[in-house]
């Protein structure tokens, strides 16, 4: 008797990745001013509406969300359970290229993700944040906007994003990962089809920088 194949999902929407209990690290990779934070806020808005008695909790956040608990502590934030944890701007908190700090950061986050932690932990940085021990940390990967040279050779972004260009997803002669402001890819190794894109609605609220003033002051 023929066994029948399982068809697995596509990720169609960032609801369908997190629905993913086995999901415990998720790395959100840009360029500045690519809207990783408004990522971060549709994250938050999803939980929200679908899952409201989940705790979330935001660890540098630049605009708090209704009912996130907001940490700027080191210590505090290693204390958190059972909860989803929003990490931004990850320059802003870490040095990665200091030794010491970096190597106490790595603990933190691998004790949050533990299982007596029970955590789900979505990490923003810009790509040369993510050297190879913190890439190597991460199941998933949502990339938005990325300049490729930005990337850390040798470590798990520069190998994901290598083997998308071999498979037509990047032309080669292109420095550049291009995508539109309200879309992302969805890099899931576990999966068979292994790179998903999504759309975004923008979240006019949450957007930091919609009541910029341009820095020249043209007279006309």
């Amino acid at each position: 008797m023929k066994i029948a194949s399982i068809i697995e999902p596509p990720i169609l929407e960032l609801e369908d990745l997190l629905r993913d209990s086995t999901v415990r690290v998720i790395g959100l990779v840009g360029d500045k001013n690519q809207g990783k934070s408004g990522v971060l806020y549709n994250i938050c808005d999803i939980i929200k509406r679908k899952a409201p008695e989940t705790k979330i909790v935001g660890f540098r956040m630049q605009i708090e969300f209704p009912g996130m608990l907001m940490l700027n502590d080191m210590t505090e934030l290693s204390l958190v359970r059972d909860s989803i944890i929003c990490l931004d701007e990850l320059k802003t908190f870490v040095d990665t290229d200091n030794r010491t700090e970096f190597n106490d950061f790595l603990t933190i986050l691998q004790t949050l993700y533990h299982p007596y932690r029970n955590n789900t932990i979505i990490l923003s940085g810009l790509a040369h944040n993510f050297n190879g021990k913190l890439s190597g940390e991460l199941d998933v990967v949502i990339f938005k906007q990325t300049t490729m040279i930005s990337i850390i050779k040798r470590s798990m972004l520069d190998n994901i994003l290598k083997g998308f260009k071999h498979q037509g997803g990047i032309s080669k002669d292109k420095y550049m990962l291009s995508m539109r402001k309200d879309e992302a890819l969805i890099y899931n190794p576990r999966m068979e089809k292994r790179w998903h894109n999504v759309t975004l609605p923008y979240l006019k609220q949450y957007d930091v920088k919609r009541d910029n003033q341009p820095v020249i002051k043209w007279k006309d």
